[in-house]
C-alpha cells in the first residue's frame, strides 16, 4: 500500500479511509511512529495539506456518495493536555465535507472509532459516529484486579480497563435512495462499572456505557 489513506468502491458507494497519524510539528510533518509525539506546540492526530487535497479529488466525483472513515473522531476536540482526542485539523477536513455537500449533498456520514466510546453528532448538516470499542474501555484511572493472578500476568494491562460482556458493533444498511439505517445495541459490563472507580458516564469527550447508537439518516 502506498499510502494510508485510500478509497474503495461499492456499488454507488465510495468508502473514504483517512489517515491521521501524523505530527504537525515547528520543523515540518512527520508520520506518527513509536511515540514520538512529545513537544507541547506538536498538533497530533493531523491530516496533511496533501491528502486534504487527495480528498477533495476523491468526493468530487459526481456519480458516487461517500462515507468518510477516520480511526481518530472528525468531531470530538476533547484535549488531555496538549493532546487532542480527535484530529487537531479536523475543521479543515469538516470544510472540504461541507464545501461537497453544498453542492448536491452526496457525503451520507463520517464514522470513526479511537475513543472507545459512543457518539452521534450532527454538525452543519453532516452526521459524525464515534464508534464504541468492541470489548473494553481504557482508562488507567485506578488499577482494579477482578480475575485470577493468572491471568492478570498473562495480561499486564487488564488491571487498567473494563471489559464489555458483549462484543459491541452497529449493522449499517444504506438502501436504494441511499438511506443511511444505524442499527445499535445495548450491553453490559463484565463485573467492574465506571461508576465503581469514579469515572461516571462521560470519558474523553464521549459516553462509556455499554452500548453503540442507532441512527436514521433519511436522503
Amino acid at each position: 500500500m502506498k499510502h494510508g489513506y485510500y478509497s474503495v468502491v461499492k456499488d454507488n458507494i465510495k468508502f473514504v479511509f483517512l489517515d491521521a497519524n501524523y505530527i504537525k510539528t515547528d520543523l515540518g510533518i512527520l508520520p506518527q511512529c513509536k511515540a514520538n509525539f512529545k513537544s507541547p506546540t506538536d498538533k497530533c492526530p493531523y491530516i496533511p495539506p496533501e491528502q486534504i487535497e487527495w480528498l477533495k479529488n476523491e468526493i468530487s466525483n459526481k456519480q458516487y456518495y461517500f462515507v468518510i472513515c477516520s480511526h481518530q473522531s472528525l468531531s470530538n476536540n476533547f484535549m488531555i493536555g496538549n493532546h487532542s482526542r480527535g484530529i487537531t485539523n479536523q475543521e479543515d477536513v469538516r470544510a472540504v465535507l461541507e464545501q461537497r455537500n453544498a453542492k448536491n449533498n452526496r457525503i451520507l456520514f463520517c464514522i470513526n472509532g479511537n475513543d472507545h466510546g459512543d457518539a452521534v453528532k450532527q454538525i452543519n448538516g453532516i452526521y459524525y459516529c464515534s464508534l464504541n470499542s468492541a470489548s473494553y474501555i481504557w482508562h488507567g484511572m485506578k488499577k482494579t484486579y477482578q480475575y485470577s493472578q493468572e491471568i492478570h500476568d498473562k495480561y499486564s494491562h487488564l488491571k487498567d480497563i473494563i471489559l464489555y460482556e458483549e462484543p459491541l458493533h452497529i449493522i449499517v444498511t444504506i438502501d436504494e435512495n441511499t438511506n443511511v439505517k444505524i442499527e445499535g445495541m445495548h450491553g453490559h459490563y463484565q463485573n467492574v462499572t465506571p461508576d465503581d472507580i469514579g469515572m461516571g458516564d462521560m470519558w474523553n469527550g464521549v459516553s462509556i456505557r455499554p452500548q453503540t447508537s442507532p441512527l436514521y439518516i433519511k436522503r
